[in-house]
């Protein structure tokens, strides 16, 4: 596995650029991305794991590499977070794994 240096990395910076090229539609919405708008807009383009590093997606892995709007990936993040935060209370909570 090649080493991870987070989103720091030049091999994330490769990888994010690929996704952008290859990709034109936001995996969480489904909806087109303008990869045009400046990156500070909600809209722009984000390049996000499917499944979380910390819960064992490869950093590097193309296929677990994905396009989405900077406000999708805000809001995957967000309930993801919800989820963890069920979890460390001691809640039991049912999730679909498609809508993550």
């Amino acid at each position: 596995m090649a080493k991870w240096h987070g989103q720091a990395g030049r091999k994330w910076r490769a990888l994010c650029q690929q996704v952008y090229t290859e990709e034109t539609h936001c995996y969480w919405c489904g909806q087109y991305v303008d990869q045009t708008l400046p990156p500070t807009h909600r809209m722009s383009r984000t390049a996000d794991h499917k499944h979380e590093v910390h819960e064992g997606g490869h950093p590097l892995d193309r296929d677990n590499v994905t396009l989405m709007h900077r406000a999708c990936n805000s809001a995957k993040s967000n309930k993801i977070r919800a989820r963890r935060r069920a979890i460390d209370r001691g809640a039991v909570i049912m999730v679909d794994p498609s809508t993550i």
